[in-house]
């Protein structure tokens, strides 16, 4: 209701629904999704990536 009476801009939670309307109906289904994360990469002193460190 409030979005009615104090209209100024779409708020965020419509924003991000649109977009997310819009890229469906839009792209082409043979595009495969992007990786959500890249491998992390292994410190060049031989160092292990992950842990507390000494």
């Amino acid at each position: 209701m409030e979005e009615v009476v104090f209209y100024d801009h779409p708020s965020g939670y419509n924003r991000i629904l649109r977009a997310m309307v819009w890229k469906a109906e839009n792209l082409p289904a043979d595009v495969p999704a992007p990786a959500s994360e890249p491998p992390a990469a292994a410190p060049a002193d031989g160092a292990p990536a992950v842990g507390p460190q000494p």
